[in-house]
């Protein structure tokens, strides 16, 4: 039976989802929890995404990243959805015709970029996986040895960085290994290495069409790698099938995504997976537009010049506090910030009420009513998104820790066990991911996580409901679990 919030709040200028969840209760006290919304059909790959917007808006911006100078204004290098899809086509083909498949995968180095979000699609448009690490591994000497198991792990046919200098020591080692360089700019005295431009020149395109034909839902998209030690490092697999089972359920409880193309403005690091499978793809399924930035975190920027205004603000705390300060300190910043922002959501953090209360005064002065501030788990060791907060709360049942419910298609269990108090449980997830738990890449093959009797995984999370008798208040994150 489903339990549903009574009331939609209408403190806001756009509509949020009720609060709704459908509950289990098993003997030994443990709970199922479910999402009562219904989870549409979900595309094939997301390279479905992209040629609808290619075909509805091919003039539509896409991208846009921004590069600063110590010389010049700071200015957007931008990309359309048409251009990009002509382009997605170009690199899918030179990777078609090189010896890559799930063995011999594309592993990414650099930072956030368009190169780099362009080689991403084009590798999973045809089946290839696409790697993304922590750029740390490869350029601190000091980490050289992750960035050895990564590819020992991985055996990358194709390397990537946006710069090569930086990473000389480790791009000679990825050449030593047999994987064939690519690099955006500055390349590498005495390394073979290929220009990107030349990947974008590809024009004929069969031997791309027929391996695109054979992706499907369970095709690996993606891989992530936790950690920076060679022992604590976890291989997180992500299919396309998780990746777009995830948004067409993150699409039916946050209305915003899908009322007007989302404006975003963010560089939340790709290489760590609650990011790298959010942001570009929220952009990326509802036809919006990401501008590759932190809003407002560069105090030599000019505010007029190069800030655009979000109109979904997706962050995490850290970054967060560091706006508010500035936007208390800064009137153009908070008319740019506010002017067209329909929510705050922030990926797997809860801010304090503190925070909240400023952010909330700084909104209404600027545009006379409040912000939605959304919040959303990714478990570790998964690869999407498992809870939001995507409800009004008020003041009275207000808790920090609130991190929702369900997103449709995901099932979470709150087990009880012996091990912690009456009226917390320990969180487990089952949803997008094959067999219910996450899938991970260990020494070039990919392996489910192991899960309970019932399917679910373990997260490592202890959390209780907010309200026993009404739970579609939300559940409440209390500690993690050693």
């Amino acid at each position: 039976m489903a339990d549903t919030a009574e009331k939609p709040q209408d403190k806001y200028r756009i509509p949020l989802k009720r609060a709704a969840v459908d509950v289990k209760r098993l003997p030994d006290g443990s709970l199922i929890l479910r999402s009562p919304y219904d989870l549409p059909e979900p595309a094939n790959d997301i390279g479905v995404w992209l040629r609808r917007w290619a075909k509805e808006d091919p003039n539509r911006l896409f991208m846009a990243k921004l590069h600063r100078s110590d010389t010049t204004t700071p200015s957007w290098e931008e990309i359309t959805y048409g251009n990009a899809l002509n382009q997605v086509r170009a690199i899918a083909q030179a990777l078609a015709k090189r010896d890559l498949s799930p063995d011999r995968p594309v592993l990414i180095l650099s930072k956030n970029g368009i190169q780099n979000a362009l080689l991403q699609l084009a590798a999973m448009d045809i089946g290839v996986p696409a790697i993304h690490i922590n750029p740390a591994l490869a350029l601190d000497p000091n980490q050289l040895d992750s960035f050895k198991h990564v590819l020992d792990q991985t055996s990358p046919g194709l390397v990537f960085a946006a710069e090569g200098k930086p990473f000389e020591v480790a791009l000679h080692y990825a050449a030593e290994q047999e994987a064939e360089v690519l690099l955006g700019d500055m390349p590498i005295k005495g390394l073979k290495s290929t220009n990107f431009k030349k990947f974008t020149k590809a024009w004929r395109k069969s031997a791309a069409k027929k391996a695109r034909a054979l992706v499907t839902p369970d095709t690996t998209a993606k891989v992530h790698f936790t950690g920076t030690s060679p022992n604590e490092m976890t291989a997180i697999v992500t299919s396309q099938a998780t990746m777009c089972a995830n948004h067409e359920a993150l699409a039916q409880v946050i209305p915003a995504l899908t009322t007007r193309p989302p404006i975003i403005v963010d560089d939340a690091p790709w290489h760590r997976a609650g990011s790298g499978n959010l942001v570009l793809n929220a952009v990326l399924r509802n036809g919006g537009t990401l501008y590759i930035d932190r809003f407002g975190l560069d105090e030599g920027d000019d505010v007029s010049l190069v800030s655009p205004s979000p109109s979904i603000h997706i962050t995490e705390l850290v970054p967060l506090y560091g706006l508010i300060s500035r936007l208390e300190e800064n009137v153009l910043l908070r008319k740019t910030f506010f002017r067209n922002l329909d929510l705050i959501w922030i990926v797997s953090g809860m801010i304090t009420a503190e925070a909240e209360a400023k952010l909330q005064n700084l909104a209404v002065e600027q545009i006379n009513c409040q912000i939605p501030i959304l919040t959303s788990l990714t478990g570790t060791g998964t690869s999407a998104v498992n809870t939001a907060r995507y409800f009004a709360t008020d003041e009275s049942n207000y808790l920090e820790g609130n991190i929702g419910l369900p997103l449709p298609g995901t099932y979470l269990k709150l087990e009880k066990t012996d091990d912690i108090e009456n009226s917390f449980f320990e969180l487990k997830v089952k949803g997008f991911d094959a067999n219910g738990g996450p899938a991970l890449w260990h020494e070039g093959r990919v392996s489910q996580a192991e899960t309970d009797e019932d399917g679910f995984y373990a997260i490592n999370e202890t959390v209780r409901l907010i309200d026993e008798m009404r739970p579609f208040k939300g559940i409440e994150r209390i500690s993690r679990v050693d």
